[in-house]
Order: structure tokens, then C-alpha cells, then sequence
């Protein structure tokens, strides 16, 4: 799996997190050069750190949220840990689910529940325990540890040597399996050894060019199929067109980042109202932005068949198209907001790196072959409804005050 593909998942793994993370009445922010939740100290609260270095080597109640250059877990996370680094180590507890994105990614203590893991080097140790499902992204990816349920990994090199309890799926170029599997192993690789120890109890399906190798002491109890991968046409490079995209989605970024610069500096409080709604009602912004997004073109053409309505359905186009802009801008403002505590606070600056980030991570999601298009699309929904009921809000209280 290529590096560039982990990273444009991890912004997808974020967007998701931080779009669906609903913080508990008391949040604590913890941020500084050294963050530490330390030895024999408790937290009752959801925390959320920055840093260069985090610890958490205490207790925390409820989930953690981390972003730092290297990160270390020694003791205990009751809920979840959400989060990135460079590097991030866990050789304590984490209760329920991890969802982490790093270069260098080592578990040696124990998920309660599932474990989502995006890098470019990963590490189970032997004594590690997931209680759930594992889902690994990397380049290399070396599982000696156990998994209750089931485990999917995407690499180019993987070693598993644990206990696997439900089904595995691995898609890599070099894989080594020595370790027991409850279910069944679906394997997709270039060159595929089943070494000494291992035990498949179901079937047994692998896509390989080259015939699986199977050495003595290792075992499959079910049915083994071998598919060959399809050839694949070479289609020839359209680079002009690539390199028109590429100029494209640039100048794109760029012209919402500078619209988006002009609209914190002399209106910081509509951004945050539009978080405010996003995250509050959001079923209710899907539906809103729904009718919107279907009703506005249709009542637009409705008003263009006929003269007198031909300048006010121009008009509602246009508006149509500036709250489909915006309404990516804003969801990207309001995630990355989200991800810096700039809404908590009226200063420029948080709301200034809560946009690049937004932005970074909207665009990071449109380049994922395929479904790319399709969250965009939803999260524009959403943020079409964000808008328009905010702005009902805003009128609203505009009336009230007499200014409207």
C-alpha cells in the first residue's frame, strides 16, 4: 500500500471521529510543549490534548483525544483514544475503541473493544490483547498479539503470529502467517508462506500468482482455493489532464482558503454558530440541506419558463451555488475548529489553523478513488442545512432585537 493513500485515509478516519464525537459536558484541553496526565492522577472528563509529547500514564473516565508528536499510554483510558503522531505507544489499557493514525504504531497493552490503526510501521506486541475487531493500514505490519473478533490488514509486508478469533483478510505483497485463525483467512499477496504453527480452522482462500507455500507443522482444516489475479491492461498516463486536475484542485483550495480567511477576520461568530448547529442538530442539517439541494434547482427552472421569473430564478441559482461553496468551507472550518478548541475561545488564530486543517482534511477526502465524491457530496448536505439553519437563527434573533 503506498504512503500517500495512508495518509489521505487517516484525514477520512478524522473527519469521521470528529464528526460524530459528541463532548461531554465537562471537557478538559490540556496543551503545551509536555502534556501529562500523570501517575496516580484521575480525570473524570473527556480530554483533549496537543502537544509535543503526551503521557497519559494515570487514570481518565471518559475518552481521550490526542494530536503531538509522539505519544505514550502506560496507564489507563476507560472509553476511547482517537488521535495521532509520529509515533504512538500503548502499553497500558485502553477500554473501548483506539482509532489512531501515525508512522510508527505499537500496541502492547489492551483494546477493550476494536482497534482502527492507519501507519507506515505497525506493531502488536506478543502479550497485547484486542477484545474486538482490528483494522490495520501500513507498509509493514508485524501482529504478535491476540484479536478476539475478526482482522483485516492492508500492507505490503505482514507477519502474523498471534491468535486471530474470528475471520482473517490480509491484501499485501509479502505475507507470513504462524498463528491460529478461528474462521477463515481470505489472503491476497504476491508471495504467500504459511509457517509452522499455524492453524486455519476454516477455509482457506488466497489470490496469488504464485502457489501458496505451505511447510511442514502448518495446518488448514477446510477447503483451500487458489485464484489467480486478473491481468491488468496497461492504459496509457493522460498526463495533461492529470496535471490540469492537480492545477484545479489547487487553485480550488487556495480560493477557499483566502474566502475563508476574509470571513473569520470580520465574522467570527457565524462560523461558530454554524458548528454550534452542525454538531447539535445533525440529522436535522441532513434533512434541511436534502430539501434544499432538491427543491432550489427545480423551483429555479419552474421560475425561468416564464419572463417576469426569469431574473428571481438567476438569482436563486446563483444562491443555490454559493451556499453549495460555502457549504464545504464551512464544514471543513467547523471540523478543524472542532480539532483546535477554536470555538471555545474569539481569537483569530485558532479559527485561522482550525481552516487549514478543515480544508486540508475536505480536500485530503475528495481524493479517495471512488467514494471520495460521495462523502463530499453528504457532508455538502450537511453543511447546507448547517447554513440554512443557522441563518435562520441569525434572521431570527435580528427580528427580535429590531434590527431586521
Amino acid at each position: 500500500m503506498r504512503l500517500p493513500k495512508v495518509f489521505v485515509v487517516v484525514a477520512f478516519l478524522t473527519m469521521l471521529t470528529l464528526m460524530w464525537w459528541q463532548p461531554s459536558d465537562a471537557t478538559l484541553v490540556r496543551a503545551g510543549e509536555d502534556v501529562e496526565v500523570a501517575e496516580g492522577e484521575t480525570v473524570t472528563e473527556d480530554l483533549v490534548l496537543f502537544g509535543s509529547t503526551i503521557s497519559v500514564s494515570g487514570y481518565v473516565e471518559s475518552d481521550v483525544i490526542a494530536f503531538a508528536k509522539s505519544i505514550e499510554v502506560p496507564g489507563i483510558i476507560n472509553q476511547d483514544l482517537m488521535g495521532g503522531a509520529e509515533t504512538v505507544e500503548i502499553t497500558g489499557q485502553v477500554g473501548d475503541d483506539v482509532r489512531a493514525g501515525a508512522r510508527l504504531l505499537k500496541v502492547y497493552g489492551q483494546v477493550g473493544d476494536d482497534l482502527i490503526a492507519f501507519c507506515q510501521e505497525f506493531t502488536l506486541g506478543e502479550n497485547a490483547l484486542v477484545g474486538g475487531e482490528a483494522q490495520t493500514w501500513c507498509q509493514k505490519g508485524s501482529f504478535y498479539g491476540d484479536v478476539d473478533g475478526n482482522m483485516r490488514i492492508g500492507c505490503e509486508r505482514a507477519e502474523i503470529r498471534g491468535h486471530v478469533g474470528g475471520n482473517l483478510s490480509v491484501n499485501a505483497r509479502y505475507i507470513e502467517l504462524a498463528g491460529a485463525v478461528d474462521g477463515d483467512a481470505q489472503l491476497k499477496g504476491e508471495n504467500i508462506v504459511l509457517l509452522p504453527g499455524c492453524i486455519v480452522t476454516g477455509n482457506l482462500q488466497y489470490t496469488s500468482a504464485n502457489q501458496i507455500e505451505i511447510q511442514e507443522g502448518a495446518q488448514v482444516l477446510g477447503e483451500t482455493e487458489w485464484q489467480k489475479p486478473e491481468e491488468k491492461v496497461e492504459k496509457p498516463k493522460k498526463k495533461v489532464i492529470g496535471g490540469f486536475r492537480m492545477f484545479l484542485t489547487l487553485a480550488m483550495l487556495v480560493g477557499q482558503f483566502v474566502i475563508g480567511l476574509i470571513l473569520i477576520a470580520f465574522s467570527r461568530k457565524q462560523p461558530a454558530r454554524f458548528a454550534s448547529t452542525l454538531t447539535g442538530h445533525p440529522w436535522r442539517s441532513l434533512g434541511v440541506g436534502f430539501v434544499f439541494a432538491v427543491c432550489v434547482p427545480i423551483a429555479s427552472l419552474i421560475l425561468m419558463v416564464t419572463i417576469i421569473g426569469l431574473p428571481l430564478g438567476i438569482i436563486a441559482v446563483l444562491v443555490y451555488l454559493i451556499v453549495w461553496y460555502f457549504s464545504t468551507l464551512l464544514v471543513g472550518l467547523a471540523l478543524g475548529g472542532k480539532i483546535v478548541g477554536a470555538f471555545k475561545t474569539d481569537r483569530f488564530g485558532p479559527m485561522l489553523g482550525g481552516l487549514i486543517l478543515g480544508l486540508i482534511i475536505i480536500r485530503a477526502i475528495s481524493l479517495i478513488p471512488g467514494v471520495g465524491w460521495v462523502i463530499i457530496l453528504v457532508a455538502s448536505l450537511f453543511g447546507m442545512g448547517a447554513l440554512v439553519l443557522s441563518k435562520k437563527e441569525t434572521w431570527t434573533e435580528a427580528r427580535e432585537k429590531g434590527i431586521m
